[in-house]
C-alpha cells in the first residue's frame, strides 16, 4: 500500500527525507536500509493567474516519473488533493476558481514503483479581480425606437468581445453577440420602443482566457409616432406609381423607400412627404416593371419609426395608364373613398353606404369593398370634374356582386331627382346589365349579373364603338357616340336618388382611353387554381409542399388548417418556386393545406387540399451503458436511433441534477466523459435530436462509479 494512501505524503516523506534512512524504530522490529533511494521532488514550480477564475501551474520534469499529484490550498493552507497529471506532462490549468483569491500549489512526483517524493516548494498566484481585463468606458446610446449603439475602449491583447443584454437595471443578462477586434462598438437592433436596456462586455484574450464583466451601461429606446398603416401602391402610368397611407398622429413627415426594379432588395430612399400629406408619387420608373415600397414616419424630435410592411405595384406597359380616377375602397371604415391615382378625386359616402371587410372579390391584399344598401339615399359622390364626364375615349371597370335579383344602379351621372342621365351602368328586367348614354342610348351586356357572385364589369369606348366585358371576356359591342350635357358629379349607388337594389362594388377605375382586350383580360380574369398539391417531405416540426406552377404567377397564397376544410390564410410565398415549407409546427399533429395563385393582382380558387401529420418526436436511445475506464473517465454508449442527427449526453453526480455533459453527432453512439473525480458515482441519460432539431424524451439512466486512484 502506498504511503500516500495512509498519511499526507509530505508529512511521511518529510520524515524520510530528514533521516529515516538508517534509523531504527524504537521498538527494534523494523529497519530501513540505508541504500534505499527516494524520488526527487519537482522543482521550478510556478503558478500564473490567467483570468479571474483560472491559474496555470507548471514545473520541471522529474526523471523516471510516472505521474504527479497536484495539491492546492486557498492562501497558505491546508493543502488538499486537486488532480493528477500523467507524465510527461508537467502543467495543469485549474478553473472555476474564485476571483481576487490567492491559491497555493505543491507538486508530488510518483515514480514507476509508485513511490512518492516529498512535496515541492510552494508556488502561489492570485486570480484577477472580477473586472480585470473587462472593457472600460462602456456607453450605450439610443439611436432609434428599436436600436441602441454600445461603445467601449479597446483592451490590450483582446481577441474578441462578448456583449450581454438585460431588460432594465435589474434584468437578467443574456448573451447578445460577439464582436471581433479591432471592433469596439455594436448596434443592438430589434428592441422594443421606449424600453430601458442595459449592457455589459466581456473580453476574450488571445490566449483563450476571458475577463470578468464590465460595469453596465444603460439606455432607453426612443418613442415614435408609429409606422404608417394602410399603405397602398397604385400604378398610374407607365413611369409613375402613387403611394397612399393612413396619417400617423404626431408625425411631421414621412420617408418613402423603394425597392430595386423587379421588387427586390435593397430598399433605398425614394422621397419625403411632409405631414399632413399622406401621399407620394414615385416617378421616372421603367414601364411594365414591378416596384415595392415601404414608408416610415418621423416625429417632431426627428426620430424615425420602423418601416411599414412592403406593398408592390407594376407600372403599365409603354403608353399605358391614363387614369381619371381609381378607387380601391380599401379604407375599411369612415366616409371617404380615396382616389389612389393621386388626383385627389376622393369619394364621399352617405346615406348608409359603408365598407365591407368580409365580402370581397379575389383581389390580393384586399382590405375591404364598398357596400351600398337598397336605401335610396345611399350613394358615393365624387368631385365635380370634366375628367369623369365620359366623353371621347374612356374605360370604366369594377367588380360587383348583387345579393338578390332585381333592378340595380351601379354608377352614373344624372340631373337631380333621378333626372336626365348623361350615362349610367345599371341592370333591370328589360335590358339586363347595360350602359345607358345620353339621349337614351342603351348598349346591353345581354344578361344580368349572377346573384351572389363577384363579377368583373368593364365598358370601353373608342373609335365610335362601345365594347362590354364580363370577367375579362368581351360579351357585346355596339356603335356609340359619347356626349354629356348634364356635367354634374359622378356617383356610385342610387344615382341622383334613383331607386334600386343593394350591391357591393370594389376597385372602380375610370380611364381616359379605351383599354385593349388584353388589358381588360388582365383586370378581370381570375387565374387558374394550382394543381397537384402534394406533401414532399416532413419532419416533427415541418411539412414541405409542392405543386404545379401557374403561368404568370407572382406569388402563391398558402392556407393552413388542422383538418379537412378549415384552412385559413397563413402567408404569401414568392413565385420563384412552386414549393413551400410550413415550419414551427407541433410535433405529431395533423395539418391541412391549400394553395392559391396570384396573377396580375388577382388570386385563384384554392388548389386541391392535402392533409398530413408531422412526424412524432424521435425516440429515446436504448441499450444505454456506462463503463468506468479509469479513475477520471467513463464511457457512455447506446444503440443507434435511425432518425437521429445528434445526441445529447446528460450527467448527474452523486444523484444530483442532470446537466448537459456532451453532444455527439450521429452516427456516433458513444462518448468518453473525462475529468471526473475518483471514487464517485455518475449517472447518465441520453436524448435524441432529429434533422428538424426536435428533441425526443430522455433515455433511462445508467450509472457507473470511477475507481480510486
Amino acid at each position: 500500500m502506498s504511503i500516500k494512501s495512509i498519511l499526507a505524503p509530505w508529512l511521511v516523506l518529510g520524515v524520510i527525507a530528514t533521516g529515516l534512512s538508517g534509523c531504527v524504530d524504537p521498538g527494534g522490529d523494523d529497519e530501513v536500509s540505508s541504500s534505499e533511494q527516494f524520488i526527487a521532488a519537482p522543482t521550478n514550480v510556478t503558478a500564473t493567474a490567467l483570468s479571474n477564475s483560472q491559474i496555470s501551474v507548471s514545473w520541471s520534469a522529474v526523471a523516471n516519473t510516472r505521474k504527479y499529484y497536484v495539491y492546492q490550498a486557498v492562501g497558505a493552507g491546508p493543502f488538499a488533493y486537486a488532480g493528477t497529471v500523467l507524465a510527461p506532462a508537467t502543467s495543469r490549468t485549474f478553473t472555476n476558481l474564485m476571483a481576487a483569491t490567492t491559491y497555493s500549489y505543491q507538486i508530488v512526483a510518483v515514480d514507476l514503483d509508485s513511490s512518492e517524493s516529498v512535496p515541492s516548494a510552494t508556488a502561489s498566484a492570485t486570480t484577477f479581480g472580477d473586472n480585470f481585463g473587462a472593457p472600460t468606458n462602456v456607453t450605450a446610446m439610443a439611436t432609434s425606437t428599436t436600436s441602441i449603439t454600445v461603445n467601449w475602449s479597446a483592451v490590450a491583447n483582446a481577441r474578441k468581445y462578448y456583449i450581454y443584454q438585460a431588460l432594465g437595471m435589474n434584468g437578467t443578462y443574456n448573451y447578445a453577440g460577439t464582436i471581433l477586434v479591432p471592433g469596439t462598438s455594436r448596434v443592438v437592433q430589434n428592441l422594443a420602443a421606449n424600453t430601458q436596456y442595459c449592457f455589459r462586455l466581456q473580453t476574450e484574450f488571445t490566449n483563450g482566457t476571458q475577463s470578468g464583466m464590465s460595469t453596465p451601461a444603460c439606455a432607453t429606446t426612443t418613442t415614435n409616432p408609429g409606422a404608417p398603416t394602410g399603405l397602398s401602391a397604385t400604378a398610374i402610368s407607365d413611369t409613375r406609381i402613387n403611394l397612399q397611407w393612413t396619417g400617423v398622429s404626431g408625425a411631421t413627415k414621412y420617408y418613402v423607400y423603394r425597392s430595386a426594379a423587379g421588387g427586390v432588395a435593397p430598399y433605398t430612399a425614394a422621397g419625403t412627404a411632409v405631414a399632413p400629406a399622406t401621399q407620394f408619387v414615385s416617378v421616372n420608373l421603367m414601364p411594365n416593371t414591378k416596384y415595392c415600397f415601404r414608408a416610415s414616419s418621423v416625429s417632431s424630435t426627428n426620430v424615425e419609426s420602423a418601416q411599414s410592411g412592403a406593398v408592390c405595384a407594376t407600372t403599365f406597359a409603354t403608353g399605358g395608364g391614363g387614369y381619371r380616377g381609381f378607387w380601391k375602397f380599401d379604407e375599411g371604415t369612415g366616409t371617404i373613398a380615396r382616389d389612389a391615382t393621386g388626383l385627389e378625386r376622393h369619394g364621399t359616402l352617405a346615406g348608409g353606404a359603408t365598407f365591407s371587410t368580409t365580402d370581397k372579390p379575389q383581389i390580393d391584399d384586399n382590405r375591404s369593398a364598398l357596400s351600398v344598401p337598397a336605401t335610396a339615399s345611399a350613394v358615393v359622390t365624387f368631385p365635380l370634374t370634366s375628367s369623369l364626364d365620359l366623353v371621347g375615349s374612356f374605360t370604366v371597370a369594377f367588380w360587383a356582386r348583387v345579393p338578390t335579383a332585381g333592378d340595380v344602379r351601379f354608377l352614373g351621372m344624372r340631373q337631380a331627382g333621378c333626372g336626365a342621365a348623361a350615362y349610367e351602368i345599371a341592370q333591370d328586367s328589360t335590358n339586363g346589365l347595360h350602359f345607358l348614354g345620353e339621349n337614351n342610348q342603351i348598349v346591353s351586356f345581354g344578361s344580368s349579373l349572377p346573384v351572389g357572385e363577384w363579377t368583373h364589369v368593364s365598358v370601353t369606348n373608342g373609335g365610335g364603338v362601345m365594347r362590354l366585358y364580363l370577367d375579362g371576356v368581351q360579351v357585346a359591342s355596339a356603335p356609340y357616340v359619347a356626349t354629356n350635357n348634364v356635367q354634374t358629379q359622378m356617383q356610385v349607388g342610387h344615382v341622383a336618388g334613383c331607386a334600386g337594389g343593394a350591391f357591393l362594388m370594389d376597385q372602380l377605375a375610370v380611364y381616359g382611353r379605351a383599354l385593349s382586350a388584353a388589358e381588360i383580360a388582365t383586370l378581370g380574369t381570375t387565374p387558374a387554381a394550382p394543381t397537384n398539391l402534394v406533401v414532399t417531405s416532413k419532419t416533427a416540426r415541418s411539412i414541405d409542399l409542392a405543386w404545379d406552377p401557374v403561368p404568370g404567377a407572382t406569388a402563391y397564397i398558402i392556407s393552413k388548417g388542422t383538418g379537412p376544410g378549415n384552412e385559413t390564410f397563413l402567408t404569401h410565398s414568392p413565385a420563384q418556386s412552386p414549393t413551400f415549407r410550413a415550419d414551427h409546427l407541433e410535433i405529431g399533429t395533423q395539418y391541412s393545406f391549400t394553395v392559391r395563385a396570384v396573377v396580375d393582382g388577382l388570386y385563384s380558387d384554392a388548389s386541391n387540399e392535402v392533409v398530413d401529420s408531422t412526424n412524432p418526436a424521435p425516440p429515446a436511445p436504448t441499450g444505454l451503458t456506462a463503463t468506468a475506464l479509469t479513475s477520471s473517465r467513463i464511457q457512455v454508449a447506446w444503440s443507434s436511433v435511425p432518425t437521429a442527427t445528434k445526441y445529447y449526453v446528460y450527467m448527474s453526480t452523486s444523484n444530483g441534477p442532470f446537466v448537459l455533459a456532451a453532444s455527439v453527432v450521429a452516427p456516433a453512439t458513444d462518448r468518453i466523459i473525462v475529468n471526473l473525480t475518483p471514487n464517485t458515482m455518475y449517472s447518465f441519460q441520453v436524448q435524441t435530436e432529429d434533422a428538424s432539431q426536435t428533441k425526443g424524451p430522455f433515455s433511462t439512466s445508467v450509472s457507473a462509479t470511477t475507481p480510486s486512484m
